[in-house]
């Protein structure tokens, strides 16, 4: 019997009758796997959220400038805030199953 071990001493598979081939079992092939319909959604899904609160931080950011009278540069930055509401606006109507994604305006604040 054959004991297969990861880094952390856990037994990961057993081979009652015969010695793996461990080239298979550490190079496999990952071109075979796919991905389900539900399991790309998904990962789309949480891809938009991230988008999304990415672009609301931001407008409040600018917004808060505005607001505070801090703004270097009132007219850029209220054009700043407004292609980030339209680029929010473009994603609440992604579609997650065949996501198109809208051109992100430039990150003007790191967050």
């Amino acid at each position: 019997m054959y004991v297969l071990y990861d880094e952390n001493k856990n037994a990961i598979a057993v081979f009652a009758n015969a010695q793996p081939d461990l080239n298979l079992i550490f190079e496999p092939d990952f071109t075979k796997i796919t991905k389900s319909d539900e399991q790309i959604k998904a990962e789309n899904e949480v891809k938009k959220i991230k988008f999304l609160s990415i672009a609301s931080e931001q407008i409040n950011i600018l917004q808060d400038e505005l607001d505070l009278e801090l703004a270097e540069d009132v007219e850029a930055t209220a054009a700043q805030i407004k292609a980030w509401k339209a680029y929010r606006v473009k994603l609440n109507k992604v579609d997650t199953e065949n996501p198109i994604w809208a051109e992100q305006p430039k990150l003007l604040h790191d967050i």
